[in-house]
């Protein structure tokens, strides 16, 4: 189970991408049904992409052929796909088409941020992050299968920001990482949400 601290706020965004189901399919994890099968990430991350459900996603194998079969299955759907080779093993990136801003209500997603950022970051984090999010407006959602480094150890909360939103995270969740160590401080007062992720 996975604990998500954060500032209550009324938020204003909202979109069929951004869930907190799409956490269980963050970084492999296996997990079981109500039936007691194990459910099968890859095809489910598919299948919520396809649905809009999902922005985008990665799967992973040392099996090139394995890769193949869902890169022919995503691209049946429609999907964008970009199967490559890293130093490790074989990486197929699975997308929505179109621009950002034709999927996300910018607008609505830096409010939401801004009121986050009032209560527990600064004026200029606020405005930096603004303007990070604005420059991604016109981006192909496409474009971040084509290399973005979505695991890099070397991230800042703007990488934080990105990540979250390709992957179809919930704001919340992404502002609790971002900002945990002031949350933790600041959440003995009043005015604090919590959420739990627990695949059971």
């Amino acid at each position: 189970m996975a604990s998500y601290l954060y500032p209550s706020i009324n938020t204003v965004f909202s979109c069929s991408y951004i869930n907190n189901f799409n956490l269980h399919l963050c970084g492999g994890w296996r997990w079981r049904q109500n039936n007691g099968e194990l459910m099968n990430i890859e095809e489910m991350m598919i299948e919520r992409i396809a649905k809009g459900l999902k922005p985008l996603g990665f799967l992973n194998s040392f099996d090139k052929d394995t890769l193949l079969d869902y890169q022919h299955r995503a691209s049946d759907m429609g999907l964008a796909t970009n199967l490559y080779e890293n130093p490790q093993l074989w990486e197929l990136g699975i997308s929505n088409v179109g621009k950002l801003e034709a999927i996300f209500d910018f607008s609505k997603l830096i409010s939401d941020y801004n009121d986050y950022i009032g209560v527990i970051g600064s004026q200029d984090e606020a405005v930096a992050i603004e303007k990070h999010l604005e420059s991604m407006r016109s981006s192909e959602l496409s474009d971040y299968i084509m290399g973005y480094d979505y695991s890099s150890t070397d991230r800042d909360d703007q990488h934080f920001i990105t990540t979250g939103l390709i992957l179809g995270y919930s704001i919340e969740t992404t502002v609790s990482i971002c900002w945990a160590d002031i949350i933790d401080h600041l959440s003995r007062k009043s005015g604090y949400s919590r959420t739990f992720i627990d695949p059971a």
